[in-house]
């Protein structure tokens, strides 16, 4: 029997990854995990201090699977590819074809906190680099790495009786709420691209 996380639905993650060697690139990833269709979305960045800067952008889409070598040890693989982000205008037509700018595998904890990543980008000139081995940790950025978008935790908290619990994701949700106008923002641009989709079918 596989031995899968406690967590369902819909969240999100945000890791920083990098190799320790001085002056390598560093990547930073947010995705939104979801685990019934097991696929993950978002949006990385890649920066590097040279000369010039290294600065690159990537829309990420990928599906991760659940890995048990032995009967209490399980990964998680990620499988993604990313492509420059474009801003293209409701009924602008069909969009340019893009070539991949990024391709990631990255095996993760079963509570996705962290480990280890493979991944590959293209420079402006047109250089593919590949970054092998590098280290795989949660960012905590907006109060921690995941962040559950809807009710089945707080369900589970409430049926329990836990206090604490209850207490830390009530907390959670209000400063979830708190962000509301940001979330608002991002879901009227994903309509916006869903409707752009649908009419170029």
């Amino acid at each position: 029997m596989t031995n899968t996380p406690s967590r369902t639905g819909l969240f999100l993650v945000n890791y920083d990854i990098g190799t320790p060697a001085i002056g390598s690139p560093n990547l930073t990833l947010s995705l939104t995990v979801n685990t019934v269709h097991k696929v993950v979305n978002g949006f990385g960045q890649i920066t590097q201090t040279v000369s010039p800067p290294l600065d690159l952008h990537t829309r990420v889409d990928g599906s991760f699977t659940y890995m048990t070598v032995m009967p209490d040890v399980t990964h998680i693989l990620v499988v993604a590819t990313g492509y420059p982000p474009v801003q293209w205008p409701p009924g602008g037509g069909v969009g340019p074809v893009l070539q991949p700018n990024f391709e990631l595998r990255m095996v993760l904890d079963k509570g996705w906190q962290g480990g280890t990543a493979s991944y590959s980008f293209v420079e402006a000139s047109g250089r593919r680099v590949e970054i092998e081995k590098a280290v795989v940790t949660s960012s905590g950025q907006r109060g921690g790495p995941i962040h559950t978008l809807y009710g089945p935790a707080m369900q589970e908290a409430a049926a329990s009786g836990d206090l604490a619990r209850m207490k830390q994701l009530a907390a959670q949700a209000e400063q979830h709420l708190s962000q509301s106008a940001e979330i608002e923002s991002a879901l009227a641009a994903l309509k916006a691209e869903i409707g752009r989709s649908e009419r170029a079918r």
